[in-house]
């Protein structure tokens, strides 16, 4: 897998909470119209900062649910309290397994989260650290 694969992954794990119907164990936020911005820093690389902007039209999301459509990543454990989620994950991708961690942090109309990746690359060890903001910035187009 190139860096700049790993990188687009990370990305899109990282912005999985973009929505659907409410669940048992959900996380609030305000609807609308939200930027987020999120930065992926690895070695081979360094920080890179990936901006979007996207419309959430429920009230809660289930990030789990998200990650649940992806055939190569699995979910091992996952909390909610509050506002606020943990989790673990394990993706097989091109002869390598990543495993991940993160957390997630709904303040309604902002939120923050950061995720630590790591796999053996062709026996060599790799990480990688996502983080993210996101605020609403107002209603939807």
């Amino acid at each position: 897998m190139t860096p700049n694969r790993i990188a687009i992954f990370a990305a899109v794990t990282a912005l999985l909470a973009a929505g659907g119907p409410a669940r048992a164990e959900t996380i609030r936020v305000e609807p609308g119209k939200w930027q987020v911005e999120s930065t992926t820093s690895n070695p081979f690389t360094g920080p890179r900062t990936f901006s979007s902007t996207q419309c959430m039209r429920e009230e809660s999301f289930d990030p789990t649910k998200e990650m649940a459509k992806s055939a190569e990543c699995r979910l091992l454990s996952h909390e909610v309290s509050g506002n606020a989620m943990t989790w673990t994950m394990s993706c097989q991708m091109e002869q390598m397994t990543m495993q991940a961690e993160g957390q997630f942090k709904s303040r309604g109309d902002s939120a923050s989260g950061r995720m630590t990746m790591s796999a053996d690359m062709g026996g060599q060890p790799f990480a990688m650290e996502v983080t993210w903001e996101g605020k609403r910035i107002g209603p939807c187009d």
